[in-house]
């Protein structure tokens, strides 16, 4: 112990501050997205979570979905009274979010040409489109999980939902149609 106004100790510490990339989460890989026929009724990829926590998936495109492609790729979650869905690039920014908590619509966000379809079109909770400039060709992460959830920029979202209701996630597409 030194005298009074002495330091007791001293300590040299290194700081390194990287600018590596955020590492994507744990997720259900559904592949690289196709379009086997143009049955809209049928979804082109799928995935289920059970309980209201987030339940991750990630799927490849190798083509982007925008006004000017024509191209659309729609994202639904069925299944539960409340569902919350959140759509990221393979860097974490978040591209689009939305939520619903009714039983009788599916939540749906969508890429590509918006004025397509109604937003009410059969019931559906149209949340909107993503970011205006659609998707571009890569690997993107979906978040889903019960309205409680939140989502933010670097992979962020969370949920506080404690149900053990199932959600499916249904994606559809126009890939493989000649426009």
């Amino acid at each position: 112990d030194a005298p009074s106004g002495e330091a007791d100790a001293t300590v040299n510490a290194t700081v390194t501050f990287t600018d590596e990339a955020i590492m994507p989460p744990v997720a259900t890989d559904l592949g690289t997205l196709v379009d086997p026929e143009s049955d809209y009724a049928n979804a082109d990829m799928s995935g289920t979570s059970t309980g209201g926590a987030i339940q991750w998936f990630q799927f490849t495109t190798t083509t982007a979905f925008n006004p000017q492609t024509g191209r659309y790729l729609d994202f639904d979650v069925t299944g539960a009274a409340t569902r919350a869905i959140g759509i990221y690039s393979s860097t974490g920014e978040l591209q689009g979010s939305g939520s619903t908590t009714s039983t009788t619509t599916v939540l749906k966000l969508l890429a590509g040409p918006e004025t397509r379809r109604s937003a009410t079109q059969n019931g559906n909770s149209w949340a909107g489109p993503l970011t205006t400039g659609g998707l571009q060709p890569g690997t993107y992460y979906v978040a889903i999980g019960g309205t409680t959830a939140t989502f933010s920029g670097g992979f962020g979202a969370t949920s506080t939902a404690t149900d053990t209701d199932v959600r499916t996630l249904e994606i559809r597409t126009n890939i493989a149609e000649t426009l």
